[in-house]
C-alpha cells in the first residue's frame, strides 16, 4: 500500500475515533478501546513502511553515487 493510502487511512480512523468519542457512544468503552487500537496498530504499520521506503531511497542514491 502507497504511504499516501496509508496516511489518508490513518487520518479517516482518527476522525471516526474522535466523532465517535463527541458522540453518546462514549459509554461503550470496549468500543473506544477496539478503535485505539486498531489505529495504534495502523499507525505502527505505518511507520514501518515509511522507515522501508527512506531505507530504499537511501540505498538507491547509495548506488547510484547521487549521494555521498
Amino acid at each position: 500500500m502507497k504511504l499516501n493510502q496509508m496516511a489518508n487511512l490513518l487520518a479517516d480512523r482518527l476522525r471516526l475515533q474522535q466523532q465517535y468519542s463527541a458522540s453518546e457512544g462514549t459509554r461503550d468503552q470496549g468500543l473506544a478501546f477496539a478503535l485505539r487500537k486498531l489505529i495504534l496498530i495502523q499507525a505502527k504499520e505505518f511507520m514501518r513502511s515509511a522507515e522501508e521506503f527512506v531505507f530504499t531511497a537511501q540505498a538507491a542514491l547509495d548506488d547510484d553515487g547521487s549521494r555521498k
